[in-house]
């Protein structure tokens, strides 16, 4: 199983302008200084062109950074590509941002306001910035609260952030200035978000981007038809832990025995394609599988080919669950719910052609022959008259002779 992978952890080299202004990639920025606090992290990202300065040679280190940006500079930093559909009202399609809010929805690591926006102009604070790094990086913003009692401003930290602050703060993501103050409201800098980012990569081997888990073709299904789709789980940090992908087939009100359905796999072995049964286990009234080896497989990225049969008489609604389960522990990283529509297909009754029955077409012929006799009858009957009529001319001849003969006589 999962047999075609493909690495998701990538370091982009693309170029991508994330200001509204014109900037340049290049090697050093002229105004971070050789003592800068950030300036390794600054030369590296430039170099790297996960970065760009502005046409000028600056850097501009302690300018703010936009929501937009900042998704952006995560994004190539992590090497995210894949997008989710977005329904954000200020997010219009044709901006040059649109496509990276999509890769950071479909990342998992954004949400947006309550008022449903995402505010993508609007510059992003320290807080925000964290909460965001927290999702994309799995960390528990329940355990390590105490690590922001060292601030002096921990009390103004708002509850909502309070958390996410404290992880990125125990992973040593993010600290504090001088006075001792996290200033969580406070919009983060160029400077501090090249190096919180950067910080996250240097801990990359512990760092569990959430999985996520898509299927095409896993909507609409035909009674006895047979329909091919697709399974593809996108996992970014995940090589070290071994996992089990499993399937669970539900349906509302009613349990299920096996015979609705028959589930084949993708296999490709030395070039050679082909699809072998996929054993169902019922349990509950609902058929479960699970997918790769009993101890599981080291997952990245992977997508799976299916083909899928429901049996006559199996319409309905279905819901098919898909969950990633780490085989240490058990633990489940991520699910997904998909529904199902069977549609009943009725069988087209044959067209019975119209059977002319012999004895009709014989008697038909009957009248026909007698049709025919009849005619030939009226043609017979035409030759005597014709006879009769030279007869007649005949009599009168004789009679003119006979009369020629008596006036001469």
């Amino acid at each position: 199983m999962f047999l075609k992978r493909r690495s998701a952890l990538v370091v982009s080299l693309a170029l991508c302008l994330v200001l509204a202004m014109t900037v340049t990639a290049f090697a050093k920025a002229s105004d971070v200084a050789d003592n800068h606090w950030a300036k390794e992290q600054i030369d590296d990202w430039l170099d790297k062109g996960l970065a760009a300065g502005y046409e000028d040679g600056s850097f501009k280190p302690n300018k703010s950074v936009s929501r937009a940006e900042f998704v952006a500079f995560v994004n190539r930093a992590h090497g995210l590509t894949e997008s989710a559909e977005i329904s954000f009202p200020d997010v219009d399609a044709d901006a040059w941002y649109a496509e990276q809010v999509a890769i950071a929805k479909e990342a998992g690591y954004i949400g947006g306001y309550e008022d449903g926006t995402f505010k993508p102009n609007a510059n992003i604070s320290r807080q925000e910035a964290a909460s965001m790094l927290a999702r994309l990086v799995g960390l528990d913003e329940e355990s390590n609260v105490e690590a922001i009692d060292r601030f002096a401003d921990a009390q103004s930290i708002p509850a909502w952030s309070k958390g996410a602050v404290a992880a990125v703060v125990a992973k040593g993501y993010m600290g504090g200035y001088e006075d001792e103050t996290f200033r969580a409201t406070r919009p983060i800098s160029r400077a501090e978000t090249l190096v919180t980012i950067d910080r996250t990569l240097n801990d990359v081997e512990e760092v569990k981007l959430a999985p996520t888990v898509r299927a095409e073709g896993l909507d609409i299904f035909d009674e006895g038809v047979e329909k091919e789709f697709s399974v593809t789980t996108a996992v970014y940090d995940y090589e070290n832990t071994m996992v089990t992908v499993n399937l669970e087939i539900s349906k509302e009100d009613a349990e299920l025995t096996g015979d609705e359905l028959a589930v084949f796999y993708e296999v490709v072995n030395e070039e050679i394609t082909e699809y072998l049964e996929l054993p169902l286990e019922v349990k509950e009234g609902k058929l479960l599988a699970s997918f790769g080896p009993a101890e599981g497989f080291p997952l990245l990225d992977a997508t799976d080919n299916f083909k899928a049969t429901f049996a006559e008489g199996t319409a309905g609604e279905y819901t098919v669950t898909i969950s990633i389960v780490a085989v240490e522990g058990q633990e489940l990283l991520t699910s997904k719910d998909f529904a199902v529509t069977v549609n009943e297909v009725v069988a087209e009754e044959p067209v019975e052609e119209e059977v002319v029955e012999e004895d009709a077409v014989d008697e038909n012929n009957d009248e026909t022959g007698n049709e025919n006799d009849n005619l030939d009858d009226g043609q017979d009957q035409s030759g005597e008259e014709e006879n009769n009529e030279e007869d007649v001319e005949e009599v009168t001849a004789n009679e003119e002779e006979e009369s020629t003969e008596t006036e001469e006589g």
